[in-house]
């Protein structure tokens, strides 16, 4: 509705700036987030006009383009830095700042600034959700809830309602589960929640086949393809080749858009398919290398995968280096972080491996690397001659995967390394 009247602003000013950054903004929360190419197109007409605007507008307008069109958020960062200090009892750059500084990672920083920004803008839904996902990264459940149960714009927002859900679910509270099972349900697209969280935990627990079967039973449309993505990566990270780059060739041909190719590069890399990963390496830097987070994290990530299906572990590291400012930010989700794991530990640096693998298990919401990186951090315990530590590691992660399907290669693995620990 936003959006209907900056147009008409801009019929009867075709040069106000902000008029096009705002509705560029409209259309972006309007789109969950996503910029879309009229949003896009927006932003950079407003930055051709930024030499007619004041300077609170001018800060507006440039750091909205650097974050979302030549979408480099450690430019944008400092663009915020900069509009915050010369106009501190602004709440926009605040509450832009505290989602860009959680996307990067920086959980210290964006706390401080995500407190400003609640403090001045208190009922802003945008500032409620990303404090709250920023207490979530951290499994600070208690203040995750203090911060929902305090915004009276929370009531209605289907997000933090499916925080709600996740985190009746691992603390074990059957009753909050029940409530918030019973608002998602009666709320449009929340009913699917609780299954693509359960769908998630599944996947970490090595149960696939079920998702697979469900999968398979729903045909091939771009419906399916989110599931199989994600049972592409399951699949790869137990050590099912066949299977994962079976599911990556179906869910291409249902979409080659950003998210299914990239996903596809690293999974067919790490699944041995070399000369399939090199070709959506190939198109991914064709199709979407303009964009910030695939020129930042996709690409590298990729190529990093790429070399170390090549038996390179030197040049993992060093495809990896772009990625280091965003590996622990809520896009990249440490997996970053894991692939320079296996890559120390093939080099015989097990110390500088359990370091990495022991912040991926920290990181609450990568539900199907915890697993993987805890097998990872029981292998670089045994390399570093601290038997007991790796004892416990593996029985942590034969834990996690009790219940997993039978004959998955990398679950059988462990648990015949656990075996001759004992």
């Amino acid at each position: 509705r936003a959006a209907a009247f900056f147009t008409q602003a801009i019929q009867l000013d075709p040069d106000f700036a902000m008029a096009y950054a705002s509705r560029a903004t409209a259309v972006f929360n309007a789109n969950n987030g996503n910029p879309t190419p009229a949003a896009v197109a927006d932003y950079t007409h407003a930055y051709a006009l930024r030499a007619r605007v004041s300077q609170r507008e001018r800060f507006y307008v440039t750091a909205h383009y650097d974050e979302m069109v030549r979408e480099d958020p450690l430019t944008a960062e400092n663009d915020y830095q900069l509009w915050l200090q010369t106009y501190p009892r602004d709440s926009v750059p605040y509450i832009n700042l505290c989602g860009l500084q959680r996307q990067l990672g920086q959980f210290a920083a964006a706390g401080a600034t995500c407190a400003a920004a609640l403090r001045l803008d208190p009922n802003n839904l945008i500032t409620v959700e990303d404090v709250a996902n920023l207490d979530l990264d951290q499994r600070h459940f208690a203040a995750t809830l203090r911060v929902i149960q305090q915004a009276p714009a929370a009531r209605g927002s289907l997000s933090l309602h499916a925080m709600q859900y996740f985190i009746a679910l691992a603390q074990d509270s059957p009753a909050a589960l029940r409530q918030q099972q019973a608002w998602l349900q009666a709320h449009p697209g929340g009913a699917s929640i609780p299954r693509q969280i359960g769908n998630q935990q599944d996947l970490a627990a090595g149960r696939i086949a079920a998702l697979q079967r469900q999968v398979d039973a729903s045909g091939r449309g771009p419906e399916t393809e989110p599931d199989r993505m994600s049972l592409s990566a399951a699949d790869v990270l137990v050590g099912a080749n066949a299977a994962a780059i079976r599911n990556a060739n179906l869910a291409l041909r249902a979409s080659r858009d950003e998210n299914s190719v990239s996903n596809a590069a690293w999974v067919l890399a790490a699944a041995g398919d070399v000369a399939g990963a090199a070709a959506m390496d190939r198109e991914l830097e064709q199709q979407y290398g303009h964009n910030g987070f695939a020129r930042l994290v996709d690409i590298p990530y990729a190529r990093a995968w790429l070399a170390f299906a090549r038996h390179r572990p030197q040049q993992t590291i060093t495809d990896l280096a772009p990625t280091q400012p965003y590996e622990m930010g809520s896009d990249a989700a440490t997996a970053p972080l894991y692939l320079r794991g296996l890559a120390l530990l093939a080099l015989h640096h097990p110390r500088a491996a359990a370091a990495a693998f022991r912040k991926v298990i920290a990181f609450p919401l990568n539900f199907l690397l915890a697993s993987p990186a805890r097998l990872g951090l029981a292998r670089a315990q045994l390399m570093a001659g601290d038997t007991a530590a790796a004892r416990a590691s593996y029985q942590a992660l034969l834990a996690a995967w009790a219940h997993a399907d039978p004959g998955l290669p990398l679950i059988a693995a462990a648990r015949a390394e656990a075996a001759r620990l004992r």
